[in-house]
C-alpha cells in the first residue's frame, strides 16, 4: 500500500519522465509503476500541456492505493536500456545523434 501523499510524488516523476520521452517510451515505462485502479496520469493525452499537469496535480486522490509487488523490471533499469539502445543505434552515424523528435 502506498499512501496519498507517496502517490502525489509518483505522479509528479511521471510527469517529469512523460516530459523526457516520447509517448510510446511514457506507456512502456508507466506500465513499470503497477498502482491498481488508478487513472492512467495523462489520460492518453498526446501531448502534456501546463493545464494537463495542473489537472493531474490538482486532482483529490484516495487514501490508500494498493500496489502489485510482483517482480518486474524497475524503471530506472528500462530508462538505461532505451538509452543504450538508443546510443547504439546512432554510435557510427557519420553526423552524430539526430533528434528524435
Amino acid at each position: 500500500r502506498i499512501d496519498e501523499r507517496t502517490k502525489r510524488m509518483v505522479d509528479l516523476d511521471r510527469i517529469r519522465l512523460r516530459g523526457l520521452v516520447t509517448r510510446t517510451e511514457f506507456e512502456e515505462l508507466n506500465d513499470l509503476v503497477p498502482i491498481f485502479n488508478e487513472v492512467h496520469i495523462t489520460k492518453g493525452a498526446a501531448f502534456l500541456t501546463p493545464d494537463a499537469v495542473e489537472e493531474i496535480l490538482e486532482q483529490t486522490l484516495e487514501q490508500d492505493y494498493e500496489v502489485d509487488t510482483s517482480p518486474d523490471m524497475r524503471q530506472p533499469n528500462a530508462i538505461l536500456m532505451f538509452l543504450r539502445l538508443e546510443i547504439m543505434r546512432h554510435t557510427n552515424e557519420p553526423h552524430g545523434m539526430q533528434d528524435r523528435f
